[in-house]
């Protein structure tokens, strides 16, 4: 059971991380034209 959540937490936290990066990129982009 235990593995069963591992995964699901881990497919739940990658999708959230790329999104994560991706706004951090994004903000970074913005920041470095000021």
């Amino acid at each position: 059971r235990s593995v069963y959540i591992a995964e699901t937490l881990a497919r739940h936290f990658s999708k959230s991380y790329e999104g994560v990066i991706v706004r951090h990129r994004t903000l970074d982009a913005v920041a470095s034209k000021d």
